[in-house]
């Protein structure tokens, strides 16, 4: 076996004279190699974490279905993560045209099932790919994987006055914008005017790019070291997501300062070495309790079965990355039940989130035993009902 990464990469010669029988490598090193790869028949490719090849339009995607293989095998937890298009771009690499051109796809199976609901068309899709998938769960019986319990547990908490003036304010603006922009300008106005107001949620220090919280007031935060102060009293071990490095930032230092201990946070700027001390230290230390990680860095691959309690300090779009990242800890090897808490801010963007996330998690459900339309998508009305503040939010 080689690892194929670094500086000891292997070059053509090399890799046509080895004696290698396994090579392993990263998505990004065969896009950076692809002459190499390609030049080859592979007996077998595997794609791990598979969900990386998802993007029909990708150029990591164009390379890996271009590498030569007799046998292709897909690895994921997430075959669908928001849309049934990443089901088709899975399944076209690893079986091309099995289900058609994308255009023909669209037609048959995204636009009956996701618009229209259309039951025939969605027992149709789950037929043609049954042969293609061989789906475990963690709670199959069959599997005697001896997986201790795994609780979940919705915390709904309300804005401060501070977050529900600067949330109408921002709410306000794009409403008033919304009729005036150009089709390109209402995209990026969406995007950024959602970023906004999913930052106030969290914390204002956060969302005014401040470093010290003190200042400002957040329903969510008192929450948030609310249920801290529980987990570290039955001295327990904790996983922190959030999507925001800024906002993590703010969660290690503010539990450093308080509980005057190391607090690792994992982001994707971090080093690999760096990346494996953080890990090694959560793992092993006794007295590192609580263990910070941006949701896309360490969300996928790895192993933190040291820790019992997960907290998805905000929330992403699709349940698949979440559910990824609650399985850091809740994966073979853990003896212990699991809790897992999602922060919910009621009356606002995030309550609709968390609704719209049940949704995808049953779609999938039915496909695979996609979600709606992308948010930029939306009618004027429909985003104004999706940002508005309700009667609840505000304490």
């Amino acid at each position: 076996m080689f690892v194929h990464h670094g500086p000891t990469r292997l070059d053509e010669s090399q890799l046509q004279t080895s004696d290698w029988d396994l090579i392993i490598t990263s998505y990004q090193l065969v896009v950076r190699d692809t002459n190499l790869f390609q030049n080859i028949t592979w007996n077998g490719l595997v794609l791990d974490e598979a969900q990386h090849i998802k993007n029909v339009e990708t150029k990591q995607r164009r390379v890996i279905k271009k590498l030569k293989a007799t046998h292709r095998i897909a690895l994921t937890g997430t075959p669908i993560e928001n849309r049934l298009r990443e089901l088709w771009s899975l399944l076209d690499v690893l079986n091309p045209t099995y289900l058609g051109t994308y255009t023909d796809f669209q037609n048959n199976f995204i636009k009956p099932i996701e618009r229209d609901l259309d039951k025939k068309q969605l027992e149709k899709l789950q037929k043609l790919i049954h042969p293609l998938i061989l789906r475990r769960k963690k709670s199959d019986q069959t599997l005697q994987l001896g997986l201790p319990k795994k609780q979940e547990i919705v915390h709904p908490v309300h804005l401060s006055v501070e977050q529900a003036a600067l949330y109408q304010a921002v709410v306000d603006d794009i409403v008033n914008k919304l009729a005036e922009v150009t089709a390109f300008e209402r995209r990026a106005l969406i995007l950024r005017s959602l970023t906004k107001l999913k930052q106030i949620c969290n914390h204002p220090a956060h969302f005014l790019k401040e470093r010290s919280i003190s200042h400002h007031d957040s329903g969510k935060w008192d929450v948030f070291m609310r249920l801290i102060d529980e987990l570290i009293e039955k001295e327990e071990k904790v996983l922190i997501f959030s999507q925001y490095k800024e906002m993590g930032s703010l969660i290690v230092h503010a539990l450093q300062e308080k509980f005057e201990q190391t607090v690792p946070f994992l982001h994707g700027s971090l080093t690999r070495a760096k990346r494996q001390e953080a890990i090694q230290s959560f793992q092993e230390d006794p007295n590192i309790h609580f263990f910070v990680l941006s949701l896309k860095a360490g969300g996928v691959g790895l192993n933190l079965t040291s820790a019992t309690n997960v907290i998805h300090y905000d929330r992403w779009w699709n349940p698949a990355v979440e559910n990824q990242a609650t399985d850091r800890a809740y994966r073979i090897g853990q003896t212990k039940d699991v809790s897992v808490h999602k922060l919910v801010t009621t009356g606002t963007l995030e309550e609709r989130i968390d609704r719209m996330l049940q949704k995808k998690q049953e779609l999938a459900d039915q496909i695979l035993a996609a979600g709606e339309q992308r948010v930029t998508e939306l009618s004027n009305e429909e985003i104004i009902e999706l940002i508005q503040l309700t009667t609840s939010a505000k304490e």
